[in-house]
């Protein structure tokens, strides 16, 4: 393998892995958003998804501009660009692409937020008001979808059902077009690991842009733990052998939801528990037994005598 093939099926191949990494952790961030009201929020979307497509628009142009006539550095130097238009334009005048008015107005989005929005906190404001970022994204959903989203503490737009699929519809078919153009060069770039993050988002294609099977998948899991009384598994009963700490069934449906989602802590179940443990005092063992829980290092078998074997 000389120099130029490493540089395409190797290091090409990392970075497919790095911009699908990016992608998904901008879908995950948005599955989290219950509105728009958090600049943060807003930002880290939009951080990711810009940083994640550029990157794929930047491979894809390595695969199909590089050749072995054209100037290096100057070929090098025309990559250092942050905006995702121009990227995007490059790559369709070589191979067609079949984006809509929608995916390119959401380009030029990512591509005034990756110039100059992410910065623009830093510079004193000339008035003051909403955050260019969050405003730029609120507006490009709101006129979309001709709805109305409100940030007012007192009047919030929740970011709903309608919304997710929109946003990660525009970003599936931006990141999965690009990649079906790695995939059918005649390269390695294309393969990914299978339990990556890139692989969630380029192998299952539109599935990928949501969490939605996943979140089922979860609730499954939970209904036939909790309703299965044959389960022959030395897991299950390590942990009925725990005694469980004195939580307030009223709240029930608030660890449900922490169970599912640790960021989903609006009751306070951390400060709950901490509470408790403060006021049991440290316990070593239990500590321990609890820790030793969802560790795949351990596993345990049940005798006939019901002992535990490690």
């Amino acid at each position: 393998m000389n120099v130029d093939q490493y540089w395409k099926n190797v290091n090409l191949n990392k970075e497919l892995h790095i911009a699908g990494t990016y992608i998904y952790d901008a879908i995950f961030c948005l599955e989290k958003m219950k509105h728009f009201c958090y600049e943060d929020e807003c930002f880290s979307f939009l951080y990711n998804t810009s940083v994640g497509i550029e990157r794929l628009e930047k491979i894809v142009i390595i695969l199909l501009e590089h050749n072995n006539e054209i100037d290096q550095e100057q070929f090098e130097k025309s990559l250092i660009t942050h905006n995702h238009l121009e990227l995007i334009n490059r790559i369709d005048r070589i191979t067609p692409l079949t984006l809509g008015k929608e995916h390119i107005k959401f380009l030029s989005l990512l591509s005034d937020f990756y110039k100059s929005y992410r910065y623009d906190r830093y510079n004193l404001p000339s008035e003051i008001g909403i955050d260019k970022d969050q405003f730029a994204l609120i507006s490009f959903v709101s006129y979309s979808l001709g709805i109305e989203i409100k940030i007012s503490p007192l009047f919030l737009t929740n970011i709903d059902k309608q919304i997710r699929s929109f946003l990660g519809k525009i970003i599936g078919k931006i990141a999965t077009q690009l990649y079906t153009i790695i995939r059918d060069a005649k390269t390695f770039t294309y393969e990914l690991r299978y339990d990556s993050k890139a692989a969630k988002i380029f192998y299952a294609n539109e599935k990928a842009f949501n969490f939605i099977d996943e979140r089922i998948c979860q609730k499954e899991v939970l209904v036939y733990l909790m309703n299965n009384q044959n389960i022959d598994n030395g897991w299950i009963e390590f942990i009925k052998s725990i005694k469980p700490l004195d939580l307030d069934p009223g709240v029930n449906i608030e660890y449900i939801k922490f169970l599912l989602d640790i960021k989903n802590d609006t009751y306070g179940v951390v400060d709950e528990i901490s509470q408790i443990y403060e006021d049991i005092g440290f316990d070593k063992e239990r500590y321990e037994m609890i820790s030793l829980i969802g560790d795949d290092r351990v596993s345990f078998e049940i005798a006939e005598d019901d002992d535990y074997m490690n």
